[in-house]
């Protein structure tokens, strides 16, 4: 999927609505953690800094 599309909110609400484990904050969030956040960290390495 192309990067300008990929983080766009209708991208990322119909993700959500497609996996019932992503409906609970609990769930959301760790996708959030363990999916989403490492691949923007990949996709846009420079508006991240290391730590």
């Amino acid at each position: 999927m192309p990067v300008d599309n990929k983080y766009e909110l209708e991208t990322i609400e119909r993700l959500k609505k497609g996996d019932p484990a992503l409906e609970t904050p609990e769930g959301w969030e760790a996708f959030n953690r363990t999916t989403l956040l490492p691949s923007r960290r990949k996709d846009f390495p420079d508006s991240y800094q290391k730590r």
